[in-house]
């Protein structure tokens, strides 16, 4: 909430219609991918790992997210897709 908070309401802006421009990058090779909030970056960093170090791959139609464990895996499908039959 607090950085939620601190993202969003900050008391520099002006407006909360007005968007902050884009100014952190993805430092993986070949991504460039462009975020306005570093929160946002963490989360999609999440995605570059590595082939090597995956184990298991989420199979819900339109998902493909990889995982290091079977336990990441469900913990995903719960969050995830708990209201999919």
């Amino acid at each position: 909430m607090k950085r939620h908070v601190e993202e969003i309401h900050d008391d520099n802006s002006t407006s909360m219609v007005e968007k902050s421009p884009k100014q952190f990058v993805c430092p993986e090779i070949g991504c460039g991918k462009v975020f306005r909030h570093v929160s946002h970056l963490h989360k999609h960093e999440d995605s570059h790992v590595k082939l090597e170090s995956l184990d298991v791959v989420c199979l819900e139609p339109g998902c493909m997210k990889y995982f290091t464990n079977v336990q990441c895996l469900q913990a995903h499908v719960m969050s995830s897709h708990q209201y999919m039959t």
